[in-house]
């Protein structure tokens, strides 16, 4: 069965998603979706659907689910000039969390995604210590314990890692194209256009690359604030096109002695946060695009789903074409 518009041609065409399996998802309706949204030509899906959809027939999509909902319908319209309305319905959601970090809110806009060769990711792709939480935490659990499902699983995950990794990554201390320089520039100077590419290019000229290579208990590339509900990015800028790569080395010890070593860098990570870049012990570096060598297969956490890899993966940051707005009806 195949989902597509089928009204006039004239009429604006909404598509609303609804995860069955969501956290929070009883609380978010159809009905309710459609108050908040106004005059459109609404068809509803909801999810998980073997049911075929049409992304390019519709100009809308309102997305309620959590983190891992809207990751799967980013990975089919990033690249189309869509809007996409983002009901947060999912127990931790953390793209709903950075987004109202952000002061580019109030109308859709274009946010920065990841992109993992041709996979994309809306807010973290990581592997190693506590990164499980995200995808085995059962469905009835969350439903039912909400946060506490999560929390349940920490002691379980509570152990040392060890990914062999060689990260080659470019950084530049300041990616952001500043929007009031621009605006200024542009006010000395009429072709725009040109203006802002010169910035874009004097960006990536200044750009340099940093090579990490070891082992590690946590490697997290994040464009957000916070994850697992932790709010400890404190250089998060949404207008900012990069994102942020975090490092933690594994612990000298295995067994008891290396669940206490590592407990120190990850009550800084997570408790303390993170405020300033550093290479020495934790990284945490701003970052356009990497490369990244896994010699073994290597579980990811993305958006909260799990996703496995192997060999080379080549990472970047790139605004999205579709916009995206949060509406907290829930």
């Amino acid at each position: 069965m195949k989902i597509s518009a089928n009204n006039k041609a004239e009429e604006k065409k909404c598509l609303i998603l609804i995860n069955d399996n969501a956290g929070k998802c009883r609380k978010c309706s159809v009905e309710n979706v459609k108050k908040a949204l106004g005059e459109y030509h609404f068809t509803s899906v909801h999810l998980p659907s073997n049911v075929k959809i049409d992304f390019e027939d519709f100009d809308t999509f309102a997305v309620c689910g959590g983190d891992g909902t809207l990751q799967i319908i980013m990975q089919e319209i990033y690249n189309l000039d869509k809007t996409v309305y983002y009901f947060p319905c999912g127990t931790l959601n953390d793209k709903a969390g950075a987004e109202k970090y952000s002061h580019a809110t109030l109308s859709p806009h274009p946010v920065t995604i990841g992109k993992v060769d041709e996979s994309v990711f809306t807010y973290v792709f990581a592997s190693g210590a506590f990164t499980e939480i995200g995808y085995t935490a059962k469905q009835k659990d969350k439903q039912r314990l909400g946060v506490l499902a999560y929390v349940l699983k920490v002691l379980k995950a509570y152990e040392v890692n060890r990914i062999k990794c060689k990260i080659t990554c470019q950084v530049e201390d300041n990616l952001m194209i500043n929007e009031d320089n621009i605006k200024e520039e542009i006010s000395r100077n009429t072709d725009s256009k040109t203006r802002r590419k010169s910035k874009k290019n004097e960006a990536d000229n200044n750009c340099e690359t940093k090579e990490f290579q070891g082992e590690y208990n946590l490697i997290m590339f994040i464009k957000s604030p916070r994850c697992f509900g932790f709010h400890f990015n404190k250089l998060y800028d949404e207008q900012d096109e990069g994102g942020h790569l975090v490092l933690i080395p594994s612990p000298k010890h295995d067994g008891l002695l290396g669940k206490v070593e590592m407990f120190f860098p990850f009550f800084k990570v997570f408790f303390i946060g993170l405020r300033k870049e550093s290479e020495d012990g934790i990284v945490f570096k701003r970052i356009k695009s990497a490369n990244i060598s896994l010699p073994h297969d290597t579980t990811f956490c993305v958006d909260g789903e799990r996703r496995d890899h192997v060999g080379n993966l080549n990472l970047s940051f790139e605004k999205t074409t579709c916009k995206l707005k949060i509406i907290d009806i829930i």
